[in-house]
């Protein structure tokens, strides 16, 4: 099975996301899959700006890495999302990949929306 972990820390590696991240990552490659990383604080996806284009035509029209992102968590069998807690939620990267994640998926159709979710199960680990 193939994954993508996203890591939404703007310290990528550096820290305690990192750190557990690295243990995930480590458990599904010695399940037998495969994980792309992917850094968000490396890449850049900027925040919503409520044209809602997205929900018009499935993708947003500023131009950034989302796109690319996207194509990825469509293509994988599954994804692991990893953020440090900033007062008491994700960090500012992450709101704005799930913003973005968020808007592309509810332009599609319902029911190819749902199969998509559907066919990709979800597990949270957190620590605080």
């Amino acid at each position: 099975m193939n994954f993508i972990a996203i890591n939404g820390s703007p310290h990528a590696q550096r820290g305690n996301t990192g750190l557990l991240l690295d243990k995930v990552v480590e458990g599904v490659q010695n399940a037998g899959g495969t994980v792309e990383m992917v850094y968000l604080s490396k890449i850049k996806v900027n925040p919503c700006v409520g044209c809602d284009a997205c929900h018009k035509t499935g993708s947003c029209p500023i131009p950034d890495d989302f796109e690319e992102l996207k194509k990825k968590l469509l293509a994988c069998d599954g994804f692991i999302l990893a953020s440090p807690n900033y007062i008491m939620s994700v960090s500012a990267q992450m709101k704005h990949c799930s913003t973005a994640v968020a808007a592309s998926f509810i332009a599609r159709p319902w029911t190819a929306s749902m199969a998509w979710w559907w066919r990709h199960p979800a597990g949270v680990a957190m620590s605080r």
